[in-house]
């Protein structure tokens, strides 16, 4: 497992210099100058270390006992050895980390030491010494979340013990530690990154069997720092056991690290490399979900980025036609990196196949949230599960607008001219019509953003693209056979557009379709925000002004809190900087405006603005 991880991460340009991409020289010597006083030992000879019980030994020893040794010859020694060993695919190179690791430590911590280009190699040598420990350690299975990372030396077995700051996952949730280089990804124009101290990296976390909102294998960004334990003065060092400790920091929360002198100093972080990973990593099922719809596992799943955390409020994000989750990557990159997105939301994702009837993936929709918040609530009641935001681009801003207004009978009058108990259906179909054009809005939601939505449809469905794709998507989905032998007793209380078959997605969108001149009709309920992000960047032949796929006219909705105009195009508008400044407002605007329950609301958060961490 741990080898095919460290593969996938290649394909993130994961094998460079071993020093983290963040941690330029420059940057080292300002966080030295900045308060890392450290001291230097003059420079003499140098003599070789063999074995991995010298180097350990050698890396406890004062400044005076290491008498003619230079330290930062010696760590870069320790350093090379250990990559000779990791080439030969021998664990033990994992203890010359550690030793060259603790000697580049010392180094620069030391008092006396006055030579800032010294100090600047000696932090250099400390973070490549420490990306090659993690990797190391990883490769050869000696990291033990739980418990620490256990080296075997010519003395016995080593533990260093990992401690864990600021995430919402456990221990043994850190399965697979990935140390981040240089990487390119054209669907993330900014990569989000801090210079500091520690060693930035994507953890990759495997999900357990039973979890149902998990993806099988969910990275996030962590940044690792070893630093030295406080030893007992009645205690005498003991080689077989370093007073060393690997603190595991949680980039999203921790932006600064504690100083002995009470100060602070920055922590290095890379927080686009798991979203660059996770796009590079995870199969793309835009296509095959539209169209063959029926071959996906699951017609319709939330997925979340991070463990359920009470008090914070659902983001949940919606894709359109013939895309998948992955679609919001850019939008979600720079959501993340927004002081108090992190401490007031957590982020949800709805993927479904795009090729079959929204209806029945805004039903799929219903159910899986409705389905989570009551495992969620089981034991505890959260108020900020009802004060869910929900972000639909596209057709995806179609299963949006089912989650926030009530059914009424207009969009069953789209579909049948007598009620439903009139017609002749087995209890399953007469089940499925119902969930699909009845219902209620969601009880969790209390704002609704459209981005591109095509409440008026595409003049695109009309034409002979959109015809030619709606023949591309495979006819045998869900209730195929069953809707044919429905339509066999019921043919004529249907109307014409349901009357010969199950219609797809892309008919669905076709302007005249009478459910979706019904679904633009039907009312918000009353406690619901709405607002409209609306791309005008390609004017169409029909239609007007529009973003190449959805016109002005058809993407306006009528009550909108607010509309935002962007000048791009469809593809574009989910992750177009004023898409982003606009999407920010509102999320503050939600954290501002009092909840329907605001007395049962925990105290709002700061103001929402993105960070300078670029």
């Amino acid at each position: 497992m741990a080898g095919d991880s460290q593969n996938d991460l290649n394909k993130i340009k994961n094998r460079g210099r071993c020093v983290p991409a963040p941690v330029s020289a420059w940057a080292i010597a300002l966080l030295l100058l900045l308060g890392c006083r450290s001291s230097w030992l003059p420079e003499r000879s140098l003599e070789d270390v063999a074995s991995s019980s010298e180097a350990v030994a050698l890396a406890d020893l004062s400044s005076d006992e290491l008498g003619s040794r230079d330290p930062i010859e010696v760590s870069r020694t320790a350093c090379s050895r250990a990559e000779k060993l990791r080439a030969d695919l021998d664990p033990r190179c994992t203890a010359h980390y550690l030793a060259a690791n603790r000697l580049a430590w010392k180094t620069v911590n030391h008092a006396s030491l006055a030579d800032d280009a010294q100090r600047n190699l000696a932090a250099e040598l400390y973070h490549e010494s420490l990306r090659g420990l993690i990797e190391s350690a990883q490769q050869f299975g000696q990291i033990d979340p739980i418990h620490g990372i256990r080296l075997t030396t010519d003395d016995g077995e080593v533990t260093i013990p990992i401690v864990y700051d600021g995430f919402a996952w456990k221990p043994e949730d850190f399965n697979c530690w990935i140390p981040v280089d240089e990487y390119q990804d054209e669907h993330l124009p900014h990569q989000h990154r801090r210079s500091g101290w520690g060693v930035p990296l994507v953890v990759l976390r495997q999900r357990d069997q039973q979890e149902r909102f998990m993806i099988p294998q969910l990275p996030f960004a962590a940044t690792a720092m070893l630093r030295n334990l406080p030893v007992d003065g009645d205690r005498e060092s003991d080689e077989a056991t370093p007073n060393q400790v690997l603190e595991v920091f949680n980039p999203l929360v921790h932006s600064e690290l504690a100083k002995d002198d009470g100060g602070e100093t920055p922590l290095a972080a890379d927080l686009s490399a798991p979203i660059a990973w996770l796009n590079n990593n995870t199969p793309h099922l835009n296509y095959e979900g539209f169209m063959h719809p029926d071959r996906l596992h699951r017609s319709g799943q939330l997925i979340m980025l991070e463990p359920y955390q009470p008090g914070k409020i659902p983001l949940v994000f919606v894709h359109g036609l013939a895309s998948d989750p992955l679609t919001w990557i850019g939008l979600i990159n720079e959501l993340r990196t927004a002081d108090g997105v992190n401490s007031r939301y957590q982020i949800w994702l709805f993927g479904y196949p795009t090729g079959r009837p929204f209806l029945r993936s805004a039903a799929d929709l219903r159910r899986e949230c409705s389905e989570a918040i009551a495992s969620f609530t089981k034991t505890t009641a959260d108020p900020a599960l009802h004060r869910s935001v929900i972000i639909g681009h596209s057709m995806g801003g179609l299963l949006t607008k089912l989650q926030v207004a009530p059914s009424g009978t207009s969009l069953w009058k789209s579909f049948a001219k007598r009620p439903i108990e009139s017609l002749q259906a087995d209890p399953q179909m007469h089940e499925y019509l119902s969930e699909l054009f009845f219902f209620e809005p969601s009880p969790f939601v209390e704002r609704a953003i459209f981005i591109g939505t095509p409440h008026g449809g595409s003049p695109i469905a009309d034409e002979w693209i959109g015809q030619f794709a709606s023949l591309l998507v495979s006819r045998s989905h869900d209730f195929s056979d069953e809707y044919d032998a429905f339509l066999a007793r019921n043919r004529e209380a249907i109307t014409p557009f349901y009357s010969k078959h199950i219609p797809t997605s892309v008919h669905m969108l076709e302007p005249e379709d009478p459910t979706l001149q019904a679904m633009r009709q039907l009312p918000l309920a009353p406690h619901i925000r709405l607002h409209s992000v609306i791309g005008n960047g390609h004017k169409m032949l029909i239609g007007g002004p529009a973003d190449g796929v959805v016109p002005v006219v058809s993407a306006r909705h009528h009550g909108a809190d607010s509309e935002r105009i962007v000048a791009t195009t469809h593809r574009r508008l989910q992750s177009h900087p004023d898409t982003v400044e606009e999407v920010l407002r509102i999320l503050q605007l939600h954290l501002d405006e009092p909840a329907e329950n605001s007395a049962t609301q925990p105290q709002l958060a700061e103001g929402l603005t993105q960070s300078a961490i670029r």
